[in-house]
């Protein structure tokens, strides 16, 4: 995964151009596109940096009418630059270790936006609980939340449904099929469960935690079920098993909950 598709656009100027230009017109420019930031490129590549931060120093140090390259010479930064095909960890590790904020990002040596810490965090934490191939949450994180349910007071309905005949249909028709197969399942299942419940995958297995009672855990069972039992992808039809319990409703606790299920679909 790489910060390409991360990127925010950004407002520059080329260094050349701001020769005569004065850092209050500069702050003009800035208000004229609503921006609150601005690179300086020479020949499209990132030299220099100004946020809001610097202009409110330069507004508080009286430097208006200073030139802005002036400014620049007088007051020099470092600036830091990623490749447009860095790998998002490595991204979120080099931000993090120099405690940068924003970075710029340039392909071809040319400026092309700037990736935010934030946005990065955001994109690793993603990494760390989510599937990557269909984007559902992972095992992982399924064993963190059943864990952390030993500290929690609400009642919890858990699905589990094993995709069948897998071997065939890979044999028949390969890995790639199998894959789309997963993703198919995974956006279906995400679909017919609310914006509150957990959706999960471990290989040919998907699970589904949601907060609530036995009764509704039972109508989101039904609703699957309806779904399934008629769902194709590309006029394969693809079999499956289903089993849940609950807690407390069916089961005391959460380790019976899991055995009960784990029974049924063997049997």
């Amino acid at each position: 995964m790489i910060i390409e598709k991360y990127i925010e656009p950004v407002l520059f100027k080329e260094y050349d151009f701001l020769t005569t230009v004065s850092i209050k017109e500069l702050i003009s420019y800035l208000l004229k596109y609503k921006s609150d930031s601005l690179y300086i490129t020479k020949n499209k590549y990132p030299v220099y940096f100004f946020d809001s931060i610097d202009l409110l120093d330069i507004f508080l140090t009286d430097e208006l009418n200073i030139k802005v390259i002036d400014y620049i010479k007088n007051n020099p930064k470092k600036i830091y630059v990623l490749e447009f095909n860095t790998n998002v960890i490595d991204a979120y590790y080099y931000m993090r270790s120099n405690n940068v904020k924003k970075a710029a990002v340039i392909k071809n040596n040319q400026l092309i936006g700037e990736i935010s810490f934030k946005t990065i965090s955001s994109k690793i934490a993603d990494i760390i609980i989510k599937d990557s191939l269909t984007g559902v949450y992972n095992e992982k994180y399924f064993q963190v939340l059943i864990e952390e349910y030993k500290d929690f007071d609400k009642p919890l309905g858990i699905i589990f449904i094993d995709i069948k005949n897998i071997g065939i249909i890979e044999g028949l028709y390969g890995e790639e099929k199998v894959k789309y197969i997963l993703k198919a399942m995974a956006t279906k299942l995400m679909n017919l469960v609310r914006d509150i419940d957990f959706v999960f995958r471990n290989d040919y297995r998907f699970k589904i935690i949601t907060f609530t009672e036995l009764e509704i855990t039972k109508k989101i069972v039904e609703r699957i079920k309806k779904a399934l039992d008629e769902f194709e992808v590309d006029g394969i039809k693809i079999g499956y098993s289903l089993a849940y319990s609950h807690v407390p409703e069916v089961q005391e606790n959460i380790l019976l909950a899991l055995d009960e299920i784990e029974s049924k679909l063997i049997d």
